[in-house]
């Protein structure tokens, strides 16, 4: 299993998550000196404050696909609207 970021890589194969949910693009500089990972359920929101995004723009929403932000690098990642539903 291989993240892509449209969804996840399986034997080849591409499984789509989300599909068909509002998604929104943002640009993401880790400031720390070591590295961060951001499961998708989280409120990225919330996220760790060396992480440095458009705190405003993110609010009530997740991250598409789970994330690994390298020490001092800039990232673009999906958001989508955080949910209950199955």
């Amino acid at each position: 299993m291989r993240p892509n970021p449209d969804g996840f890589i399986f034997d080849g194969d591409l499984l789509t998550v989300n599909r068909g949910k509002e998604t929104v693009e943002v640009t993401v500089v880790n400031t720390a000196d070591h590295p961060i990972q951001v499961e998708a359920q989280a409120h990225f929101f919330e996220a760790d404050e060396a992480l440095v995004f458009p705190r405003p723009q993110a609010f009530g929403m997740r991250l598409n696909t789970p994330q690994h932000f390298a020490p001092r690098a800039t990232k673009t990642v999906q958001l989508t609207p955080l949910t209950n539903e199955q």
